[in-house]
């Protein structure tokens, strides 16, 4: 406990200590203070407690660098994204207590509320016939004809997801293509996982690995939809991983490691001024601008009493059906407010004041923390598909986190029809540890 102590300690004087540079913003001090507290107590919540991999892990991740680290830097280099309308200081007082208060509801929860604590997360191995063999193959073939489509199948949108020079020619952001394009890409990860837990050769598990690249190239995809598709691989090819909290502290030291890299190649022109230095500019682009989107609807006082969730869950409908269909809620604000580009996020918690004001932060806010109470005392031991999901949920978990939700429920209906495709498979040919494998077929 004393290590864990000094190593939450010494880390948290790093990750506070641009915020004594002296500057003379009116309030500096106690807005500065209230950054600190986000910061210190995101930081022991994450690296204290005793748990293995855990959702209740990734939240204090996103904590700190959402609505810590991240606002803490923009703060201080007075960073305003999407317009010129600035913020005071009880804007940031306001959110910044309302953030304390859900931190400290998540500490309560996992603390004192959850009960039956799973073990160490565990794989069952697979046997796959010759018939689901080539099943499984089809569909591999199948996801990857999908992520080609959703790109107008361009390669160049396949790898880099701001194609030649940022233009999104290669993407649909509406919300069927997003549920296709999601499909393909998550269907490749849980082929990949089958073939490499079963009975099959490398020849399988090499073939399977090779379409999860193509499906889910890490520079052809949102950056944090990254997290969600290699999490899971990173789980399952080190178990080690799976012991203590090396899971979220790797997610962490990626943050500031490895998405500044995949951003630098966001599109193929990337290369010509491509460089490896890693800098603190990062943190204060348009990636986290989810805690001031945040704030801005709370200044706004922007309230839809219900309409961005009806309108999110009912994706599905044709706009054509529905003509003013809702849209996502951060491109809804940026519109709203005249911003010069609308593809912004919104976090969970925001989504819950656009629908219902400061009662909808409170439901929001119950609810995922009864969601997440549910997963981790339950989903977990009832069958190897739960398995599968929680394993994409710990890397998926950031995104959602960060939103907007309308991304968050496309993605769940691409994980739950994913998982309605291979369920015969899991179903009925798990094999027991204790128990020899067939022979490789």
């Amino acid at each position: 406990m004393l290590k864990k102590f000094l190593l939450a300690l010494i880390i948290s004087i790093f990750s506070i200590k641009h915020l004594f540079d002296g500057r003379n913003y009116n309030d500096y001090p106690i807005v500065a203070f209230s950054f600190a507290i986000i910061i210190i107590q995101s930081l022991f919540l994450l690296i204290l407690p005793k748990r293995n991999v855990s959702l209740f892990g990734i939240y204090y991740v996103f904590a700190f660098i959402f609505f810590g680290y991240a606002p803490s830097l923009e703060y201080i280099n007075e960073k305003i994204h999407g317009t010129t309308l600035g913020f005071d200081s009880s804007d940031y007082l306001s959110l910044n207590l309302i953030i304390i208060m859900i931190n400290f509801s998540f500490y309560v929860t996992e603390r004192f509320l959850l009960k039956n604590k799973r073990s160490v997360l565990q794989l069952e191995q697979v046997y796959i016939s010759r018939k689901n063999t080539i099943y499984l193959i089809s569909l591999l073939i199948l996801s990857i004809i999908g992520v080609l489509y959703t790109n107008s199948f361009s390669l160049v949108g396949v790898f880099f997801r701001g194609g030649l020079e940022g233009e999104s020619l290669t993407e649909r952001y509406s919300p069927i293509s997003l549920v296709v394009s999601n499909l393909s890409r998550i269907s490749s990860l849980f082929i990949f996982i089958l073939f490499y837990t079963s009975n099959k050769n490398w020849k399988y598990k090499f073939f399977s690995f090779i379409g999860l690249i193509f499906c889910c190239f890490p520079t052809g995809m949102s950056r944090f939809f990254v997290a969600a598709i290699y999490v899971p691989v990173i789980i399952v090819i080190f178990p080690n991983l799976r012991y203590g909290q090396k899971i979220a502290y790797t997610l962490l030291a990626s943050l500031f490691t490895i998405f500044p890299i995949l951003d630098k190649f966001r599109r193929a022109s990337s290369f010509d001024s491509f460089n490896t230095n890693l800098s603190s500019d990062f943190f204060i682009a348009g990636h986290f601008d989810s805690y001031q989107n945040f704030m801005r609807v709370i200044q706004k006082n922007i309230v839809t009493n219900g309409d961005q969730l009806f309108g999110n869950l009912l994706f599905f409908i044709p706009r054509e059906l529905w003509n003013d269909k809702p849209i996502s809620s951060g491109a809804f604000i940026a519109r709203k407010l005249n911003y010069g580009f609308d593809n912004i996020s919104m976090a969970y918690f925001a989504e819950g004041y656009i629908n219902f004001g400061y009662f909808g932060v409170i439901i929001y806010t119950l609810a995922i923390l009864y969601a997440i109470k549910r997963i981790e005392e339950n989903l977990i031991t009832a069958g190897i598909a739960n398995t599968y999901f929680y394993m994409f949920m710990i890397g998926f978990f950031l995104m959602f986190l960060r939103g907007d939700f309308l991304v968050a429920v496309t993605s769940l209906t691409s994980i739950a029809a994913a998982l309605f495709l291979i369920y015969p498979i899991i179903s009925s040919h798990t094999i027991s540890k204790r128990n020899a494998l067939p022979k490789n077929s």
